[in-house]
């Protein structure tokens, strides 16, 4: 095979490690929003989730680049050690705040400003 060529083996390897790391992001995202901020719903549900999961993603792969350890094994330790540590995120203790005004529908163009 020439050098400019991946092998399916590496190609599979490589979509697992994707796969693995966004997962672990995405499961960060799910339980810090489901158990700190509850009582949000809908749009701005999402948006919170992809601040988050976005901030996870980032500190996956910036925590082992600050160490000078960066490699693909380090930032799958970093997925799962982030993946362990958000178990223990615990439940919000106040309840949600009064909202200002009653908010009406979400409108579409809220959820397209999420997107």
């Amino acid at each position: 095979m020439p050098p400019d060529q991946v092998g399916l083996g590496e190609y599979l390897a490589g979509w697992a490690l994707v796969a693995a790391v966004v997962g672990s992001a995405a499961w960060a995202g799910a339980v810090v929003v489901r158990r700190r901020l509850p009582w949000l719903a809908g749009a701005p549900r999402a948006l919170v989730f992809a601040v988050v999961m976005a901030s996870a993603l980032l500190l996956i792969h910036l925590a082992p680049l600050m160490l000078g350890v960066l490699s693909r094994g380090t930032v799958l330790l970093a997925a799962a050690l982030l993946a362990e540590a958000t178990v223990a995120v615990r439940p919000a203790e106040a309840s949600p705040p009064e909202p200002a005004a009653s908010p009406g529908a979400e409108s579409r163009a809220s959820w397209v400003l999420v997107a």
